[in-house]
């Protein structure tokens, strides 16, 4: 296959992949007083540091984001969505935790197995890199 054709499918995957990610944090930044609320119910900390780990949290996603979305830095970027995504994926989506079958289960299962999938996405670019159509790739052929 050629570089061009390689090139722009690696582009639209990133494209594709970080919309749920930029979604979060806009979700989580809107809502910081609900989301912190959310997360103490999850975890036994000082109310201080769940706000301190929601912001890491949001920070995380917009930086990470934005850094696959236009290849710039993009190891860096998929390395702080694969650290969001292990560290979140076990805690709050525990579907094992629940009742089989119940929609609560189905819920948590699905969303377990979807970050699941998107940290296989921010894995293969932090393998990879994010292709020839990326800042990082731009800033390569300058040096």
């Amino acid at each position: 296959m050629g570089k061009t054709f390689q090139g722009s499918v690696a582009l639209i995957g990133r494209i594709l992949l970080v919309p749920v990610f930029l979604n979060a944090a806009y979700k989580h930044a809107t809502d910081l007083h609900g989301m912190t609320g959310f997360m103490a119910g999850k975890m036994p900390l000082p109310e201080g540091l769940v706000t301190l780990l929601a912001i890491g949290a949001i920070a995380f996603l917009t930086l990470g984001g934005l850094g696959v979305l236009f290849g710039a830095y993009t190891r860096i970027g998929a390395a702080m969505l694969a650290i969001f995504l292990i560290s979140v994926t076990p805690l709050f989506h525990a579907f094992w935790a629940l009742p089989a079958g119940t929609p609560e289960y189905m819920m948590q299962m699905g969303n377990f197995s979807k970050n699941i999938a998107m940290l296989g996405g921010v894995l293969v670019l932090l393998a990879m890199g994010p292709g020839p159509f990326s800042l990082d790739a731009r800033a390569a052929r300058k040096t």
